[in-house]
Order: C-alpha cells, then sequence, then structure tokens
C-alpha cells in the first residue's frame, strides 16, 4: 500500500510544481508578450495585403499590355486584328455560304473590333485606336491594309 501512496504523492508533487510554473510571473508574461507580437504582426499584414488588392501597385501587378504601346503600335495591333478577324469571318462564309450572325459565330473575336454585316456576303470590321476609326471592308485589299504595319498577308487574301 505505500508504494501507491508514494507513487500519488509524487503525481501530486508534479502536478503541482506544473501549476506552479504555469502561474509564476515571468512565463505569462512572456506569453502575453508573444500574443502581442502576433497581433501586431497579423494587423501590419493585413493592411499590406488590403493594399496591395485594392491599389494594385505597378511594382507588384502587370500592366495591362495595351497601356505600354505606342499610339503607332496600338493602331498597327487593330489592324492586324481587323485583318485576322476578316479571315476568320471570310472561312465562315466559304463553309457556310453565308454570314455569320455575330461575331463569336465565326471564332475568336479580336479585342475592339466591330461587326457591320452587308447584302450578300460582304461586311465590313470598324475598329478605332486612340481616336482613329479604322475599317475593313470584305473586298479590301489585304496587302494595301497592312502595308502600314509591316505584315505581309497571305497571298489568298
Amino acid at each position: 500500500m505505500s508504494d501507491k501512496r508514494e507513487l500519488l504523492d509524487a503525481f501530486d508533487q508534479v502536478v503541482e510544481r506544473d501549476r506552479k510554473l504555469r502561474t509564476s510571473g515571468p512565463v505569462v508574461a512572456a506569453v502575453r508578450r508573444n500574443k502581442v507580437w502576433i497581433g501586431a504582426l497579423c494587423v501590419v499584414l493585413w493592411g499590406w495585403l488590403a493594399y496591395t488588392w485594392l491599389s494594385k501597385p505597378a511594382w507588384l501587378f502587370q500592366q495591362d499590355p495595351a497601356s505600354l504601346m505606342s499610339v503607332a503600335e496600338q493602331e498597327n495591333a487593330m489592324r492586324f486584328g481587323l485583318y485576322l478577324q476578316r479571315e476568320r469571318v471570310a472561312e465562315y462564309v466559304t463553309a457556310n455560304r453565308r454570314l455569320p450572325a455575330a461575331l463569336e459565330d465565326a471564332g475568336d473575336v479580336e479585342q475592339g473590333v466591330t461587326y457591320l454585316p452587308g447584302s450578300g456576303t460582304t461586311f465590313t470590321l470598324v475598329g478605332s485606336v486612340a481616336g482613329v476609326e479604322l475599317r475593313l471592308a470584305s473586298g479590301d485589299s489585304a496587302e494595301e491594309f497592312l502595308k502600314p504595319t509591316g505584315i505581309k498577308p497571305n497571298k489568298g487574301s
């Protein structure tokens, strides 16, 4: 019986020592100090996340490629986009023997291109860049239209 009593006394001593350590001043102060630092770090991180999410700084987020191009480069890109769109519509007309009801019916749609169907199988595509309106009709010469860009169209155009 005394062995059991000695074991119980030893266990009680361990529990009592652990309780004293938990309630002692320096340990509790260190835990509180750590909680303050963690809380301050969380506030700073949330502030930084809010800043980057709302302001989208240029040093972190890639800018719109169109804003990095000159007006001449934007015009060349629009000319090429109109040419590509015209080829898609022409392929649709060849395959279906009619104009598409919308540009989406002919495939991918280039950004900023407007479709104006005409009579029969004629159509016009319109795009504008920096106040300059560009028009490419189904019967226009692709070579003349693309000349300012330096791009050579396919021979079939």
